[in-house]
């Protein structure tokens, strides 16, 4: 018996895809090679659930610290609870993977729960600014090769669902 991920097969294809290309820069929101919100259209058409966007850090809702934007104490109570960050799109499983330092070493980009670390803002790290809620193996080979035409990062964020084959 086998216990395997139901997209498994769908995300070994992609990596293969995502394996020739691996030696070119990829695109970052930031710059103006990113896709046009009419050529995110064209992924969503292609796919089975709304794209999740815009994907803000985990600790977003606390900021700015005046006046947070959202349900901050939510956050400080699910903050470190690996459940809870599992079901936050742009939570990664230990804060420090969404914090981006750059490549000297002398600027990190970090949104921090405690608002009075660095400058007091919330940056934008290395969470991904736009997602795809896979559900079926379409959705993932649909994410892949947008990735691949449009030279973007991916990332993948498993919910932990298994099949018993």
């Amino acid at each position: 018996m086998r216990i395997l991920s139901p997209l498994l097969p769908a995300f070994l294809a992609a990596q293969s895809i995502l394996a020739v290309r691996s030696k070119l820069c990829r695109c970052l929101s930031t710059q103006p090679c990113w896709p046009s919100p009419r050529v995110f259209a064209s992924l969503q058409s292609n796919l089975s659930q709304p794209l999740l966007k815009p994907i803000l850090p985990t600790a977003s809702p606390c900021y700015p610290p005046s006046s947070p934007s959202g349900n901050c104490s939510q956050v400080q109570a699910g903050f470190n609870d690996g459940i809870w960050r599992a079901s936050v799109p742009g939570s990664m499983q230990s804060q420090n993977w969404e914090t981006y330092a750059s490549e000297h070493g002398n600027m990190i980009d970090a949104c921090y729960l405690n608002v009075t670390v660095g400058d007091g803002t919330c940056k934008q790290g290395s969470v991904p600014t736009v997602g795809v809620d896979a559900r079926v193996s379409g959705d993932v080979i649909a994410a892949v090769e947008f990735a691949k035409k449009w030279r973007l990062w991916v990332v993948v964020k498993s919910t932990g669902r298994v099949l018993i084959v």
